[in-house]
């Protein structure tokens, strides 16, 4: 839970989850939102190892209920099979999504809003911040 995770009460963070931590169109006007009405500054694309979204595209999953979900990850990790780095890719990839949204990139164009990229690490509780 990422109010455990950085020490934060309920109302402190604002959290869009969502499998795979995919940034889709919902997703990102979630985020828009949080920023252009509740001034959030900070927007953090929060991975973790072993997830299962990102390890059933490795496994190859062909779940036609999930497409909107798997091809979305399957483009973001180009056929890596090293799981934890296709989670690394994984959470980059939306990162850079989300800079994609013109409301978005004006705002930290303008010094007004950071994007960040990290992997949470489930065995050590440890944040990994990732290289943009």
């Amino acid at each position: 839970v990422p109010e455990d995770i950085f020490m934060c009460g309920l109302g402190d963070l604002f959290v869009v989850r969502v499998a795979g931590n995919v940034a889709e169109e919902t997703q990102i006007a979630s985020i828009v939102y949080a920023v252009e009405h509740l001034d959030v500054a900070l927007v953090m694309v929060l991975g973790h190892t072993h997830c299962g979204a990102v390890s059933a595209v490795v496994e190859g999953c062909e779940d036609e209920s999930l497409i909107s979900l798997t091809s979305q990850i399957a483009q973001a990790i180009h056929g890596e099979r090293d799981i934890k780095q296709a989670c690394c890719l994984n959470t980059l990839a939306s990162a850079h999504r989300l800079r994609d949204a013109p409301e978005l990139r004006k705002r930290e164009d303008e010094g007004k809003l950071t994007i960040l990229a990290a992997l949470y690490h489930i065995g050590s509780g440890r944040v990994e911040m990732l290289d943009q």
